[in-house]
């Protein structure tokens, strides 16, 4: 019985420190889930202030050229001017998408720790309550035997 005592013991310390492991992991991760959604949040804002900036560029540029006389190579510069534009906000945009899929990744991976958390948590608990049955099982053992040897003694005393 004591070395059961003993495993259940050992089996607890194990549990604990497992479950301060994954306590650990989760926290990480919610601090790089934290961390890389403010950056998303960022990168959105600044994608957006990039878009508007570009389309009152644009409209600069295109209301600069019809209040001018009518020049073939500055609409050409204007044109090829809109489609860098245009690649930039699309790069703009694939940022912030990267960005998402980096956000959602590390939710999966808070969602897991947390589940694996919960699990070592729930494990340590049963553990716990096991180790505090046998605790108890064993005290009531050691008392009714304590007991049996008192009679034995006292019957040995009573017949001598």
């Amino acid at each position: 019985m004591n070395t059961d005592l003993k495993n259940l013991r050992a089996l607890r310390a194990v549990r604990a420190r497992r479950e301060e492991r994954t306590a650990g992991l989760r926290a990480r991760y919610a601090r790089e889930c934290e961390q890389i959604r403010q950056q998303h949040d960022e990168a959105r804002r600044a994608s957006e202030r990039f878009r508007q900036d570009v389309g009152q560029q644009q409209i600069g540029r295109w209301q600069t050229l019809f209040s001018a006389a009518f020049n073939d190579v500055a609409v050409l510069q204007a044109c090829q001017q809109d489609i860098a534009d245009a690649a930039a906000i699309v790069r703009a945009d694939q940022q912030v998408a990267q960005l998402q899929d980096r956000v959602n990744q590390a939710a999966g991976q808070l969602q897991q720790a947390t589940a694996a958390h919960a699990a070592a948590t729930r494990k340590l608990e049963a553990a716990s309550h096991l180790l505090t049955t046998r605790y108890r099982v064993h005290a009531a053992c050691e008392e009714r035997r304590s007991e049996a040897e008192q009679e034995d003694i006292w019957g040995a005393h009573h017949s001598a």
